[in-house]
């Protein structure tokens, strides 16, 4: 039997580590590419480590791509913190109503709210374009926000919901006691204790609105308006060739934001995940 647990575990342990290697390769070629001579990129046989290290590249986006990139830059930077932060205030509230205040109708949406995230994003365009088009809200920040918050709330709203289940009633109980409003309770009792399942919220939250593409292509044609992951497909078109040196280090660039954070919450975000998760 132990026999059979360590073979067990040495298969598994095998298994999880192609998986790993199948997920870094990309993400070390990229980063790799970015450092390569242009000659070096497009030698055959490819080299996959750089063999004269150059930043050549990083700088031909500073300063030949400078306007564009900062601008792409820049309107993602604002979209996503703004989402993120309509959704954290907005999903926490309503997160912390359907887990500690019963209420006709509760359960219909909470339902409502997990087939939401059933649907595919797809569905929701046509709507959602000739709604701002009506309101001429697009190629604006605005016009990335509201359905950024929309489509991305479900998730983070379960995962904060999940977190304030796990509190005790014994504090909500000593806090009505004690004369508290339920707002009060909200925001000087449970806030404090969800902290890992916000962070987890936030965390995933800015990653999907950080990478979105879809809504980001129908909605934003002008330049000025562009994010970072649809102004990278409109770089690569720009320079009409294949720019991989350029766009390898614009998309390291682009993902300094995102492994930063991760790296400085990440304790937080696993703890939140585990606290956020759901039994039954």
């Amino acid at each position: 039997m132990v026999r059979r647990n360590k073979i067990n575990t040495f298969f598994l342990g095998f298994f999880i580590f192609l998986i790993l290697i199948l997920f870094m390769v990309p993400i070390f070629q990229t980063i790799f590419t970015s450092l390569k001579t242009d000659k070096e990129i497009y030698k055959v046989p490819v080299s996959i480590i750089p063999h004269n290290l150059t930043f050549i590249h990083y700088k031909y986006v500073f300063t030949n791509l400078a306007s564009d990139f900062f601008s792409f830059f820049r309107n993602s930077v604002v979209v996503t913190s703004v989402s993120v932060l309509l959704i954290l205030s907005l999903g926490s509230l309503a997160s912390f109503g359907l887990a500690r205040i019963n209420f006709f109708g509760k359960n219909f949406i909470i339902f409502f709210v997990s087939f939401i995230v059933s649907i595919p994003l797809i569905i929701t365009v046509i709507p959602i374009f000739m709604f701002e088009t009506t309101f001429r809200i697009t190629n604006t920040n605005i016009g990335l926000i509201l359905p950024y918050t929309a489509v991305y709330m479900p998730i983070p709203l379960f995962i904060m919901y999940g977190t304030f289940l796990k509190i005790p009633t014994e504090l909500e109980e000593s806090a009505l006691i004690d004369g508290c409003s339920r707002f009060m309770i909200y925001r000087k009792i449970f806030l404090p204790l969800a902290a890992g399942g916000l962070v987890a919220a936030g965390i995933i939250t800015f990653l999907n609105c950080w990478g979105e593409f879809l809504f980001a292509l129908i909605l934003t044609t002008r330049r000025s308006a562009t994010t970072l992951s649809i102004g990278i497909m409109k770089i690569n078109q720009q320079e009409q060739a294949w720019a991989l040196g350029p766009m390898s280090a614009i998309m390291v660039l682009s993902t300094i934001i995102p492994f930063t954070l991760y790296m400085i919450f990440q304790r937080y975000f696993i703890q939140g995940l585990m606290e956020g998760s759901l039994k039954g």
